[in-house]
């Protein structure tokens, strides 16, 4: 995968395999520290401690229609590689968490990537599914919810004109946000 957004869009459709309804997805970038913190939490099926342990392992996978899976592995080896980490914790039955660190000024801090697209493409592909996202950046921040949309009016999130209006509204929100950013980050 070539950018951070492709790596959450697979780490959120596993969440969605998982039976979750519920995702929250936080983007954390702190600009002191030149790290950007990303924490996703879903309500899905969750794993045991075995399978906990084996989903971290590159070629495993609990899917019965292909036998490799990478989504976990390759978020933590390309986190890792720019000096951050991936940290994973999940009970069967509750849902899982993970912690993703990487290091922003880091030449080997994968970019961040059409967030918009990736984001918009999820909704409309699982218009039923619960989500929140946030993005913060130091003391800035935008934040994002189905349920707020729904209260608005707006639930049908699987028409193409309705994810070009999401995709439109998070690129700006974010746009004005990333204005904030560091000259020097790999985020892009």
């Amino acid at each position: 995968m070539i950018d951070i957004s492709m790596h959450i869009m697979d780490l959120v459709q596993n969440s969605i395999r998982a039976n979750a309804q519920a995702v929250t997805l936080v983007f954390d970038e702190k600009s002191v520290e030149d790290r950007l913190y990303i924490y996703l939490k879903d309500d899905g099926d969750g794993m045991d401690e075995v399978s906990l342990k084996r989903a971290q392992e590159p070629f495993y996978t609990s899917r019965t229609t292909r036998r490799v899976g990478l989504g976990i592995p390759m978020i933590k080896m390309t986190s890792e590689q720019s000096n951050g980490w991936c940290k994973i914790k999940s009970d069967k039955g509750k849902g899982t968490e993970l912690e993703i660190v990487f290091c922003t000024n880091n030449v080997d801090c994968l970019p961040l990537g059409d967030l918009p697209a990736y984001l918009s493409l999820i909704l409309s592909a699982n218009p039923e599914l619960q989500f929140s996202f946030k993005y913060m950046l130091d003391e800035h921040r935008f934040e994002f919810s189905t349920d707020e949309l729904k209260q608005a009016g707006i639930d049908d999130f699987s028409n193409s004109g309705m994810r070009q209006s999401i995709k439109e509204f998070l690129k700006e929100n974010l746009n004005d946000l990333f204005r904030f950013r560091k000259k020097n980050s790999h985020l892009c």
